[in-house]
C-alpha cells in the first residue's frame, strides 16, 4: 500500500472513531473558512470608493447608500451600508436587517458605525450583539466602490486566516468554536 494513502486511511479511521467530534469537528473547520471572507453586493444611489487597512486606519471618497446582500464571516443575510468620504475623512455604517449565522444560531440586527479622521479611527460603535466575539473583526482588511446603482464591498480578516490553519489541529484563538 502507498504511504500517503496509509496515511489517508489513518486518518479517516481516526476521525470515524471519535463519533460526535467529526461531525462537529468538520462544521468548526467550515465556519473558521468562512469567517475568513467578507462580501456584499448591493442596489442604490451613490459614488464612492472606500478602504480599510484593519479597524484603525481607513479612508474614502465619495458618497453611497446601498441595500445590500452580505456574507459577513459566518453571516449571512441582507442590510444596508451608508459610505462617504473625503479622503482624510471618512465613515461607513452598517445595518444588519436580517441577519443569520451559517452555524444555525439565532438571527440578530443591528448596527454598527466606523468612522476615521485623518485616515485613523474616530469612533467606532457597535450595536451588533453577535455570539462570537467582535475583536478579530478589528483586523478586516476590505474594500468597496459604489459606481451609480450598483456596489461591491469584499474583505479578508488575516486573523480569523490564522483561526482557520490553527483550528485544523484543534487550536481556536478566536474562541468561536
Amino acid at each position: 500500500m502507498r504511504p500517503w494513502l496509509t496515511c489517508l486511511a489513518a486518518a479517516a479511521c481516526a476521525l470515524a472513531t471519535n463519533g460526535c467530534f467529526a461531525g462537529r469537528y468538520l462544521a468548526d473547520r467550515g465556519a473558521d473558512l468562512a469567517d475568513v471572507f467578507v462580501a456584499e453586493v448591493g442596489v442604490g444611489p451613490g459614488l464612492e470608493a472606500h478602504a480599510q487597512l484593519t479597524g484603525y486606519l481607513g479612508a474614502g471618497v465619495g458618497r453611497s447608500q446601498l441595500s445590500v446582500l452580505l456574507l459577513h464571516g459566518r453571516d449571512v443575510g441582507t442590510g444596508g451600508r451608508s459610505s462617504s468620504g473625503l479622503l482624510w475623512t471618512a465613515s461607513t455604517q452598517m445595518d444588519y436587517r436580517k441577519v443569520c449565522s451559517l452555524r444555525g444560531a439565532r438571527k440578530h440586527s443591528g448596527r454598527e458605525t466606523r468612522a476615521w479622521r485623518y485616515l485613523l479611527p474616530d469612533s467606532s460603535f457597535s450595536s451588533n450583539r453577535r455570539y462570537r466575539p467582535h475583536w478579530p473583526d478589528n483586523f478586516n482588511i476590505e474594500v468597496g466602490a459604489a459606481y451609480f446603482i450598483v456596489g461591491a464591498h469584499v474583505g479578508i480578516n488575516p486573523v480569523e486566516l490564522v483561526d482557520l490553519l490553527l483550528g485544523v489541529v484543534t487550536i481556536d484563538i478566536v474562541g468561536d468554536d
